[in-house]
């Protein structure tokens, strides 16, 4: 619920003229700073990696952390904010398909059932009672294209996250996944820029939305996510995001005036089918060794 809140200050950032690449660079610059301190005190184990945990660890920085937040954030900048912010919810279908083969998560029947409801919920909330392939506007779709990129980014680092999190404590995680993704966006802003100034300069406008974007849906809710994640399977986990989308859908009321009867219904199917997988342990987790 806390990624929700992005919605309210990542497009104030762009408006004020920070670019996406530089944008997520000085978010992680921040970040990297927050989090020093639980890398400093744990640091006997990120330095006994195994090299598989290190590639798994480089995925979601590079992946995850940088990439997928850029295409997030050029989806903010083509427009259509809500729309990509509502394409979050297709990341449960990446995270499934992955959870199986990585992880040896075997959902149940009847999970397949709740996800459906989940997904039908998560179709309302985004679309409405209207077909998927009726866009209004060239602008939308290249939004939607970012947001999905992202989505089946995170939806990997989902997977890939749980996997980590056996031997690797949820601050560690948090701290190296914003740590290793800097010097990739920094090194992707130098060679987007042609002056040094132009390279590290930030309109004042952007200091109050960015530091808000830091500690709100960054800090905070990256901290708490890898502390659930740790304790539910990684097909639940991903379900459980699509609280995110709710939470905007939420949020982004007073600036839209979109909210139909039919997303009020997505957003109850959605609630409903969460809580019954969650109660339901429709999904086999492997034994933890």
């Amino acid at each position: 619920m806390l990624w929700g809140t992005d919605l309210l200050f990542r497009p104030s950032v762009l408006s004020s003229g920070l670019d996406s690449v530089a944008l997520v660079m000085y978010e992680h610059l921040a970040l990297t700073i927050i989090f020093l301190p639980a890398l400093i005190k744990n640091w006997r184990t990120w330095t006994r990696l195994s090299w598989q945990e290190i590639v798994a660890l480089l995925f979601i920085a590079w992946g995850g952390s940088g990439l997928a937040t850029v295409l997030l954030t050029q989806a903010y900048a083509a427009g259509e904010p809500v729309t990509a912010t509502l394409l979050q919810k297709l990341q449960p279908a990446f995270a499934i398909t992955l959870a199986a083969p990585i992880l040896g998560e075997r959902p149940r029947k009847l999970f397949f059932v709740c996800f459906a409801i989940a997904m039908l919920g998560a179709y309302l909330m985004a679309f409405g009672f209207a077909w998927i392939w009726n866009p209004t506007s060239k602008q939308a779709l290249v939004a939607a294209g970012y947001a999905l990129g992202a989505a089946a980014l995170w939806g990997g680092c989902t997977v890939i996250g749980r996997w980590s999190l056996r031997h690797i404590e949820p601050y560690t995680m948090s701290g190296l996944r914003f740590t290793l993704a800097l010097p990739m966006l920094v090194g992707w802003n130098l060679m987007m820029r042609g002056s040094f100034q132009a390279k590290f300069s930030m309109p004042d406008k952007a200091w109050l939305p960015l530091a808000a974007i830091v500690l709100l849906p960054d800090a905070l809710g990256m901290a708490l996510y890898y502390i659930g994640l740790r304790r539910t399977t990684a097909s639940q986990a991903t379900l459980a995001e699509l609280a995110y989308p709710a939470t905007a859908i939420i949020l982004a009321y007073p600036i839209t005036h979109a909210f139909s009867f039919w997303k009020w219904v997505g957003i109850v199917l959605l609630i409903a089918s969460l809580y019954l997988i969650k109660s339901g342990k429709f999904v086999n987790a492997p034994a933890e060794s």
